[in-house]
């Protein structure tokens, strides 16, 4: 079974909360757009996402897990311009129709990905010329954050400022800023979050 699969019902606290909405305002800085069309890769229940609708003309959770998109789709049922996709860009392609994207956003995701680079280009093929991804995720750390890396599909113990440099080897994309967003305490330390800010 799925880790997630089973997280999926008890996924939003207080907690995530709080930090999903540290995390929207980070993004927030670096976007200035009226109205917007928005990708949430690795979407979960939308906890990010709901900073977003508001403004979005258009905007699209992507996931892996049902049980995830079925939260997803309940959040967002009264909004017409929210749609939700079972898919895995790590075997899977987006629709040919599916591009001029104004944002993509991805929180905690990147590090169940075992080629991050791989997605990373897929992402970037989807977005408007004048388009931002915004990739957060752990920074580098000793394999603790996790309970048990094995069962719950950890693929890197978070990532460094030149990891994220090397993904755009060979890409349409540069990496256009890095910073620590926000810090979460667990296991009597702290693990901080990074942002990088990918353009093309």
């Amino acid at each position: 079974m799925n880790h997630f699969t089973e997280a999926a019902k008890t996924w939003d606290t207080d907690e995530k909360a709080i930090r999903n909405k540290a995390l929207a305002d980070a993004i927030k800085k670096h976007l200035n757009l009226v109205q917007g069309s928005y990708i949430d890769f690795g979407c979960g229940t939308g906890l990010l996402s709901e900073h977003f609708v508001e403004k979005a003309n258009y905007l699209l959770g992507v996931d892996t897990t049902k049980e995830m998109l079925d939260a997803f789709d309940k959040k967002f049922e009264k909004f017409d311009q929210v749609e939700s996709c079972d898919k895995n860009l790590e075997t899977q392609d987006f629709s040919r129709l599916m591009d001029h994207i104004d944002a993509i956003f991805s929180a905690m995701a990147f590090h169940h990905l075992e080629r991050p680079e791989k997605v990373l280009d897929k992402l970037s093929k989807v977005l408007n010329e004048s388009g931002k991804i915004f990739v957060i995720d752990l920074l580098k750390e000793d394999g603790s954050f996790h309970p048990d890396n094995a069962k719950m599909g950890v693929k890197h113990f978070g990532f460094d400022k030149d990891d994220l440099i090397s993904w755009t080897d060979g890409l349409e994309l540069k990496l256009s800023g890095f910073e620590i967003i926000f810090n979460i305490h667990k296991n009597g330390r702290d693990y901080p979050l990074f942002m990088g800010i990918f353009e093309k």
